[in-house]
């Protein structure tokens, strides 16, 4: 019972309305069954409040104005807190306008009521990166994860943890992000986590610099267009967060993203990110290819060096 309870509360906060609103009703059949009365259900009293039969029998699930304000409020459920962010994410990340608007406006109310209590905010947190640590590489929700916590960034729905320059949440999400855009090809999915990595910025330390890495590399990632985004948010990210660059750079730094012409070969765009890296006080990228190269060209050199000493009867 409580298995479906969940899986219930999941769709019932997801993006597509005829999936969410059969959920939905079916959700407030079973929480207000009498006979028989359905038992186990986590949390039925404070389900009750949340959704009174006066109220909810008629609700209209598909209409995202109306459910999401009552399905958000279960991310307060401990039970409910995971099934429920899950859902929550493909419809914050998703495309249509209006659900995006009221998923995300919902998500925002409930964040703002836990936001300066850190406990309540870690483990939403730690929620978060439980979805996204079992959903490594399935696009359906970790697309739609990284528009999710742009938003989040975006608004300063962690700023709590901005203290703390050793905070482990934004170290566990840049290091996510890096995973799942590892050797990646997908020019979409990459130009999606720019905005994680310029979000990342706000939090000090070591998860900074690497988001300023990250970011570099992507100046002259081998898609122009993944150039052009990287160099735009970069610059905007230096806008939005006042002491991520050095008063003395600040300048150089903003001139160098607006003005470069990003479609450039990348041999010279290669130089002026390298002038970049200088001015934000972080190592130039090294291209792996070349160490490879090198090591290959190493070993066909001791090869050859071998073979001459054959020839020669040693």
């Amino acid at each position: 019972c409580e298995r479906v309870i969940h899986c219930l509360a999941q769709q019932a906060s997801e993006k597509i309305d005829r999936t969410r609103a059969h959920a939905g009703e079916i959700f407030i059949r079973l929480l207000y069954m009498d006979s028989p009365h359905l038992p186990h259900i986590p949390h039925h009293k404070e389900l009750l409040e949340i959704f009174p039969r006066n109220e909810c029998l008629e609700m209209n699930w598909s209409a995202p104005a109306e459910c999401f304000p009552r399905i958000t409020k279960l991310l307060g459920l401990p039970s409910y807190r995971r099934p429920v962010l899950l859902g929550l994410t493909v419809s914050v990340g998703g495309l249509t306008e209006s659900l995006v608007r009221h998923s995300y406006t919902s998500l925002l109310s409930f964040l703002k009521g836990v936001s300066s209590r850190e406990e309540d905010l870690t483990t939403f947190a730690e929620t978060l990166l439980e979805i996204y640590r079992t959903n490594e590489k399935n696009d359906r929700i970790i697309v739609p994860l990284f528009k999710m916590l742009d938003m989040l960034f975006s608004n300063g729905c962690f700023e709590l943890f901005t203290q703390d320059e050793s905070h482990p949440f934004p170290q566990a999400v840049l290091n996510l992000t890096k995973k799942e855009i590892f050797k990646l090809g997908d020019a979409r999915k990459l130009i999606t986590s720019v905005n994680v990595f310029c979000g990342l910025l706000q939090f000090p330390g070591v998860t900074r610099m690497k988001s300023f890495q990250q970011l570099c590399i992507f100046l002259c990632h081998k898609y122009p267009q993944v150039r052009k985004t990287t160099a735009d948010q970069l610059y905007a990210a230096t806008l939005t967060y006042d002491d991520i660059i050095p008063a003395e750079s600040l300048d150089d730094v903003s001139i160098i993203l607006s003005e470069t012409s990003w479609d450039a070969s990348i041999e010279e765009l290669r130089i002026i990110r390298n002038r970049l890296c200088d001015m934000l006080g972080i190592p130039h990228p090294v291209l792996k290819s070349s160490t490879a190269k090198t090591s290959v060209k190493i070993k066909k050199d001791e090869l050859e060096s071998y073979k001459d000493l054959v020839s020669r009867g040693f």
